[in-house]
């Protein structure tokens, strides 16, 4: 039987918030939710969480310039964990944490 800690497989998420800094703890709760489910270290995890908590603040700050939702996409592959926070057509974060061996 599998260890259902770790995932057997490509593990993606990717969600729509309102361009609201009220969703920006949740945004980057999630991020580091997947940051722990993959096995990144404590600090991996810390620094997930507040990157993409920071990103998504600056995007909801301006978000009325650029117009539509903050969209919040999350990848782990065998190798590393991807996150990416854009707002339209703008990519604002693309943050990369390798998968401890």
């Amino acid at each position: 039987m599998p260890d259902q800690d770790q995932p057997t497989g490509p593990l993606s998420c990717a969600v729509s918030f309102p361009p609201d800094e009220r969703f920006a703890p949740t945004a980057g709760d999630l991020a580091a939710k997947l940051a722990s489910t993959c096995g990144c270290g404590e600090a991996a995890v810390q620094d997930v969480r507040e990157t993409v908590r920071a990103a998504f603040s600056r995007v909801a700050l301006g978000a009325g310039a650029r117009g539509g939702a903050v969209d919040i996409a999350c990848q782990v592959t065998d190798a590393a964990l991807d996150v990416v926070v854009s707002c339209g057509t703008e990519t604002l974060l693309h943050l990369t944490h390798l998968r401890p061996a």
